[in-house]
């Protein structure tokens, strides 16, 4: 899409462009589910002066270990600064979720890097794959380190506090500017998984990629997490959400990303500000 620069020209705006001027490093945002809604507590310098009640989790996403390029020349170093901002929080979280990109080439000394630092959270940590996270021959080295226990290519839920959590894959096979992907074997997976479900129970959801359609020309939606190819359980309502995130240690802008209905949460990661205009995102 065309976007008019400061100096009146246009320029032509796509996601490899926004990606560019994007902050290579991880994000944070505590959430907690009390009587049974998720809601966010908001970044992580906002949580310290909110009290969470019964569940609270932390979600990161984007380290992007491995990353070395003007925007970010010290990723570890982001990643460790937004760590000790959650270590000081006065209520620590239960656990964490990490919707993916951990590292930025899939290299094992990025996936050794990660889970030094990450480890240092002192919490239990539920990952699930971005693209980068599989670009290593049978994507073999992401299911070595965060696979254990999961189904297919990586996919799993479990419960926690009455909420139930699921970790869905969407970026297996993923074409340059293409949407994600779940898969018939892991929408029947996910029908087995919600059999049995009330709608009453709060349900958590997270991957890379939205599940919804954000912006389809830049890949930014899964193609078969539509309303009519999801299970009944799962379906969210139409309006999607921005959930606050904490950019990187700059202040820069947040990826992260949210879409509530209800008792039902799906949370992911996206790029800069841009909802309804991308081609605005590096202005």
């Amino acid at each position: 899409m065309p976007g008019r620069a400061p100096n009146g020209k246009t320029n032509q705006m796509n996601r490899r462009k926004v990606l560019e001027c994007m902050t290579w490093a991880g994000t944070g945002v505590l959430w907690t589910v009390a009587g049974g809604i998720p809601r966010s507590l908001g970044i992580i310098d906002e949580a310290h002066a909110a009290q969470p009640d019964k569940l609270a989790f932390l979600q990161i996403s984007d380290s992007h270990i491995g990353f070395d390029k003007p925007a970010n020349p010290n990723v570890i170093g982001t990643l460790q600064e937004a760590i000790a901002k959650v270590k000081s929080l006065p209520a620590q979280p239960s656990f964490a979720i990490h919707t993916g990109d951990i590292t930025h080439l899939s290299k094992p000394a990025e996936f050794d890097d990660a889970q030094r630092v990450i480890s240092t959270l002192g919490m239990n940590v539920h990952y699930v794959p971005g693209e980068h996270d599989l670009l290593d021959e049978d994507a073999k080295l992401y299911r070595e380190h965060y696979g254990k226990g999961s189904q297919g290519e990586g996919w799993y839920s479990f419960d926690a506090n009455g909420v139930h959590f699921i970790g869905l894959v969407n970026v297996v096979n993923l074409k340059a500017g293409g949407l994600g992907n779940l898969g018939d074997e892991q929408l029947k997976w996910l029908a087995d998984d919600l059999n049995g479900k009330s709608a009453e129970t709060p349900m958590v959801v997270f991957a890379h990629i939205p599940l919804w359609t954000v912006y389809d020309k830049w890949g930014w939606g899964t193609d078969d997490g539509a309303r009519d190819r999801a299970p009944q359980a799962f379906r969210l309502g139409d309006r999607p959400q921005r959930a606050h995130s904490s950019g990187d240690a700059k202040g820069r802008r947040p990826r992260c990303l949210s879409h509530r209905d209800g008792n039902r949460l799906s949370a992911t990661r996206t790029g800069e500000r841009p909802l309804a205009r991308p081609d605005e995102s590096c202005r």
